[in-house]
């Protein structure tokens, strides 16, 4: 592949890759990290520890499956985030990656590595840690000195209403379903705000390849018009979602203590 070709294959360290499909493997990475870390998690909830102090209790208990997952992400994303910052750092300074660059990459991605996987477990946090984040911001800041020469605008620019309203966006733009349609089971491990960045980034170039556009700034109006509404919208039922919530859960821990009163003073 030539050092000049945009290689999003986040298996492949061969090629360059633009910021926008960096940041597109990275949130496609810590989604697959979501899922493979949710059994673990479900397991120390529910059983409060996983270790009790001898390592075959670890083997004989429910928690077994959950951490041979979570050993096989740790290498899987691992060597898939070497290849997106390789690639990544190949665009950066516009040269191809030697073996001691490679080792460079390697050993800093290794020690950043192990500080993520130590913030993420002494912090008990299940979403981005901020040196992951830090370490996306950094990569994703510097343009392209290849990449760069091919960038297209109109098509770059971050599409909120995409990224608020996901896949019933894509249904109001004819975006397939197959590439919206996502956002659901990821809202079900966590992960949803990843997918939704993905859907922001992509949003343009999909709803301009789905409809026949002849006009690019009727195009960006409507796109624009649809990110303002998404943008009132979903905060306004996340509000109403959350009264709600708090009215039928404060309902039913008044009914629960009224009643351990009175069965209490029966």
């Amino acid at each position: 592949m030539n050092l000049r070709e945009e290689n999003l294959n986040p298996f492949k360290f061969t090629g360059i890759i633009s910021r926008s499909g960096f940041i597109v493997n990275f949130m496609y990475i810590t989604i697959l990290g979501n899922v493979l870390t949710l059994p673990l998690l479900a397991s120390v909830i529910c059983n409060g520890s996983i270790f009790s102090g001898n390592i075959t209790d670890v083997f004989a208990s429910s928690a077994l499956i959950p951490i041979l997952l979570y050993l096989i992400l740790l290498p899987l994303s691992f060597y898939m985030n070497f290849a997106n910052f390789a690639k990544r750092y190949a665009d950066i300074v516009g040269e191809e990656n030697t073996p001691l660059k490679y080792l460079f990459i390697f050993i800093a991605l290794l020690i950043l590595h192990s500080a993520i996987t130590y913030e993420a477990m002494s912090l008990g946090s299940y979403f981005m840690p901020y040196t992951q984040l830090a370490l996306l911001i950094i990569f994703a800041s510097f343009k392209g000195k290849f990449t760069g020469e091919n960038y297209n605008p109109d098509m770059a620019k971050f599409n909120w209403g995409a990224f608020w309203g996901t896949w019933i966006w894509g249904l109001m733009n004819k975006v397939s379903i197959r590439k919206t349609i996502w956002a659901i089971p990821a809202f079900f491990v966590f992960a949803l705000p990843y997918f939704a960045v993905i859907c922001g980034i992509k949003g343009n170039r999909w709803a301009y390849e789905a409809q026949e556009w002849t006009d690019m700034n009727e195009f960006h109006e409507s796109q624009a018009r649809q990110g303002i509404v998404w943008s009132l919208l979903i905060p306004i039922l996340s509000l109403i979602l959350l009264a709600g919530a708090f009215v039928i859960f404060s309902s039913l821990f008044s009914s629960y203590f009224e009643n351990t009163i009175l069965h209490t003073a029966g």
